[in-house]
């Protein structure tokens, strides 16, 4: 097959979230199997990249065009698209591809799509990460006007829809979307990474950490994913248990500076290390070392989350926002938005270490069998394969 992959931020661009992350995986497996993956995207997120625009790369095998964004300050502030050269392309390339994989379609690059891809009648799957209409919500106006005149019309056109989860499953069905045409692929992790032992420690000699034990939230500090939330649960944590640093582990995406006044405030700052945007080396040496995988609130399904899972860190979240069925009381808890009980889960799987353990090893287990990229690109294959199958 030849596959085109739509995304707004590729390869090297990390910090913008697990997107980029996903389509990179997958494609990487695609080639594999000896499909021809091309990539649209954008120059970056927070920084542009140092790399040729709005031509076609290689990159480890995949043809990429990173297409140049008209403002760098509006990708980065409002995370909001405005790639150049990009409908001349469009309209001269779209028809050369069998199917069409777009990853968050609220953006500059979906109406083009949809619109060369009914000229050119090539099937499009779109794969939302997290970002589906909320039926009726007047809070995200941009988004609502977006959807009333584009955002629906490229849903209801499109061959199938994935869904990260069952939230994003029922999302897809308020919105009006057929329940056959919504598939739930979770996202996934490398199979050579369960299986590869890593040395402990490093991380906590580099830190200074001795027989403290570790809470980690791993991710992009950013005002939505409740780490404020996460701060004022810890005084109540220090109360009963006080033997641990919190690392928060990510790039600011305008953010930290907010954090520290009130960690400040409250005269915690002792028990929280920043570390910044870290490599993928420096990711496996945090999880290999941390005790505890915390992340208050999501959306879709974070690859974090299942990389956490192959270290055997089990994983304390909450019901806001998002919800996977498989954590609680499983490898891990599912706390109500309520910073007593979050709290009081923390302690409990700080001081009870046989019950870490158990989620930890149940974690592992979970991963090696439902979420390594090899079973998830099987599954896309076939969804690709239907949807061409019944196009032509």
């Amino acid at each position: 097959m030849n596959i085109l992959q739509v995304t707004n931020y590729f390869k090297p661009s990390w910090e913008s979230g697990g997107p980029a992350r996903v389509v990179y995986e997958i494609s990487k497996r695609l080639i594999k199997e000896k499909h021809k993956v091309t990539i649209f995207t954008t120059d970056g997120y927070k920084y542009r990249l140092n790399i040729e625009k709005n031509k076609s790369i290689n990159v480890e095998g995949i043809e990429v065009y990173y297409f140049k964004n008209l403002s760098n300050y509006i990708s980065r502030k409002m995370t909001v698209i405005t790639p150049t050269s990009f409908p001349l392309i469009v309209k001269n390339e779209l028809h050369k591809f069998d199917i069409i994989h777009i990853h968050e379609h609220r953006n500059f690059f979906a109406p083009f799509i949809y619109y060369y891809s009914n000229k050119y009648n090539i099937p499009y799957i779109i794969q939302a990460h997290g970002d589906m209409p909320i039926p009726n919500d007047n809070k995200l106006k941009i988004k609502t006007f977006y959807d009333k005149y584009l955002g629906m019309k490229i849903l209801n056109n499109a061959s199938k829809m994935i869904a990260l989860n069952k939230t994003e499953f029922d999302c897809y069905l308020k919105n009006g979307i057929k329940k056959e045409k919504i598939e739930i692929i979770p996202n996934g992790i490398n199979s050579s990474e369960i299986k590869e032992e890593y040395k402990t420690g490093y991380f906590k000699k580099k830190y200074s950490i001795k027989n403290e034990k570790i809470i980690l939230y791993l991710g992009r500090i950013h005002e939505s994913k409740g780490i404020d939330f996460l701060i004022d649960a810890l005084p109540l944590i220090i109360k009963k248990y006080s033997n641990f640093k919190l690392i928060l582990a990510g790039p600011d995406i305008d953010y930290v500076s907010t954090l520290k006044k009130k960690i400040n405030k409250l005269s915690i700052s002792k028990y929280i290390i920043f570390t910044g945007y870290i490599d993928e080396l420096m990711k496996k040496s945090i999880l290999i070392d941390s005790d505890i995988f915390v992340t208050p609130k999501f959306t879709g399904f974070p690859v974090t989350f299942i990389e956490a899972c192959a270290f055997k860190t089990p994983i304390i979240t909450t019901s806001e926002g998002d919800v996977l069925d498989w954590i609680n009381n499983n490898v891990g808890y599912v706390t109500k938005y309520d910073k007593n009980e979050f709290a009081d889960a923390i302690i409990n799987l700080l001081i009870n270490d046989k019950r870490r353990i158990e989620f930890g090893n149940k974690a592992k287990e979970l991963v090696t069998r439902k979420f390594t990229w090899e079973i998830i690109v099987n599954e896309l294959e076939n969804i690709y394969q239907k949807c061409i199958s019944k196009k032509t």
